[in-house]
Parts: structure tokens; sequence; C-alpha cells
């Protein structure tokens, strides 16, 4: 039970705080460039953009390092599973409510591209709610679960401590 338990905490740390923490970094990132005008919108666009955000996916890979250095569990190399299976809800149920005329006679596969993976797509279906709700924890659970990987296998502290010390040197001629 503790162990499903952990891994529920690394998912809810993956997909909820690391979503939280890079909204906020890239809302404070598109104030600070909001002012650059339209010459650098690409700029605007790639780091403030949804899910493909290094905001988002970049505070993934440094939560999943850090927490899982501290921690040390190695399910949290599989929190994208989760993150998949969440993505794959997601695409059910823009299957499942298909109506062509509801998105501009667009097939089904179109129509959960635009819910779902749309960049710079100005036809971003539902305000882009299925980039934000749906793709964003997938995206930021895969990052999570790199950097938990490489967490897991880096050494616990950074900073040399001697805890061992040296033996003393003995005199062979005593």
């Amino acid at each position: 039970m503790r162990k499903i338990a952990v891994f529920v905490l690394h998912a809810l740390i993956a997909m909820l705080a690391s979503v939280a923490l890079g909204g906020v970094l890239s809302g404070i990132v598109s104030l600070m460039l909001s002012p650059v005008g339209p010459r650098h919108w690409v700029l605007f666009r790639l780091t403030t953009d949804g899910p493909y955000s290094p905001f988002f996916w970049g505070t993934g890979v440094l939560l999943g390092f850090f927490v899982n250095r501290r921690m040390r569990n190695a399910s949290a190399q599989w929190v994208w599973v989760a993150g998949i299976c969440w993505l794959s809800v997601w695409i059910w149920d823009a299957v499942r409510t298909y109506d062509p005329r509801w998105c501009q006679d667009c097939s089904v596969l179109q129509n959960v591209w635009r819910k779902l993976f749309t960049v710079g797509y100005n036809s971003c279906m539902q305000d882009c709610l299925g980039e934000v709700y749906g793709t964003t924890p997938m995206v930021t659970s895969i990052a999570y679960s790199l950097g938990a990987f490489f967490g897991l296998r880096s050494p616990a502290t950074l900073v040399r401590t001697d805890a061992d010390p040296k033996p003393a040197k003995t005199d062979p001629a005593s």
C-alpha cells in the first residue's frame, strides 16, 4: 500500500505541481515579453504556449530530479504511464463526443488534434482547455519521469561529507 501511495504522490507532483509551477513561470515570462511587440512573437509563443513551453516540461524535469534524488524511489520513473493514461482518457472523450458540426466539418483525427495538440493554431477548440488539462499533465509527467530517472542515478548529496575519516597511518617500524 505504501508503494502505491508513493507512486500517487509522484504522479501528483508531476501532473499538478509541475503544471502549476510552470504556469506561474510562464505567466511571469509572458508579462515580461508582452511589451516586445510583434517582432518577437515566435519567442513569445515558444516560451509561453501551453504544454510545449520549456517552463512546463523544464519544471517537470527539475522537480523529478530533485524530488527523486531525495526520495530515492524507482516508481517515480514510471509516472509517464499515468500521464499517457490521462491523455488517453482525453483522446477517448474527444472521439466519443465528436460531431463534425462543432469543428467546421473536420475529421475525427483533426478534432482530436485541434483539442489536444495544436501549437499556435488559432482554431484551438474549447479555448485550448484540452491542451491545458489533457496534454500538459502528460508532457510534464514524461519530463518528471526523465528527471526522476537521472535523480535516482545521481548521488544523494552533491556535497562531500567526511563521515568516514581516513584510517590513521600505522608506522611499520613500530
